[in-house]
């Protein structure tokens, strides 16, 4: 994804999750997702990392996606892509046009 972006290339749906803390009936901490809203995005899957590895019980897929910049948006947040919760690790302005932001995000598997 690189060169010139234009608001059209942001062809998927994505909903923008932030983590909210409850408490169950016996008060213990519960995580939650609150949506704070949907989004155009374009959706780039980067590839997977080895499932075997030792130091990684689970296989995470890794994206790149980009949306227009917000200034809501901090590592720690999610974004639901067709079914798939993609964390967000990584925000930054997107190279070629400041008004946009790269996310890199990853899907932990089972």
């Amino acid at each position: 994804m690189s060169g010139e972006l234009d608001a059209g290339q942001l062809d998927q749906r994505v909903e923008h999750q932030r983590p909210h803390w409850l408490t169950d009936e016996t008060g213990a901490p519960v995580e939650s997702w609150e949506g704070l809203g949907r989004l155009w995005a374009t959706v780039e899957p980067l590839g997977a990392d080895d499932p075997l590895s030792a130091d990684r019980p689970h296989n995470r897929v890794r994206y790149r996606l980009i949306i227009r910049a917000l200034a809501d948006m901090r590592p720690g947040d999610r974004v639901l892509w067709r079914g798939r919760a993609l964390d967000i690790r990584s925000i930054a302005p997107h190279a070629a046009d400041t008004t946009f932001l790269t996310l890199g995000c990853e899907e932990r598997l089972p």
